[in-house]
């Protein structure tokens, strides 16, 4: 388990949550880091930027909001992919 810190608040994850969470975000161009499951700060900058655009609240930590939005934008691409029709 890794522990999130920013601006006083915390947060406990998972290691492969937060890989989950940097290999989306790096996808998506969020985040340039490592896919390392490790926290950092350019990893809660990217999220706070991703938090930003996704109309989340601004936390910078991989909260249940970021991750749930991030499983749904992910599934909801697999589908798309999985079932354009031309």
């Amino acid at each position: 388990m890794i522990t999130a810190k920013k601006d006083g608040e915390s947060l406990t994850i998972s290691e492969q949550t937060l890989r989950f969470v940097q290999e989306s975000l790096k996808t998506s161009g969020h985040y340039r880091g490592d896919v390392d499951g490790q926290w950092s700060s350019s990893l809660s900058s990217s999220i706070s930027k991703y938090q930003d655009e996704q109309n989340l609240p601004k936390t910078g930590l991989p909260d249940i909001d970021v991750v749930i939005r991030i499983k749904y934008v992910t599934q909801n691409k697999k589908w798309n992919k999985l079932y354009v029709r031309n």
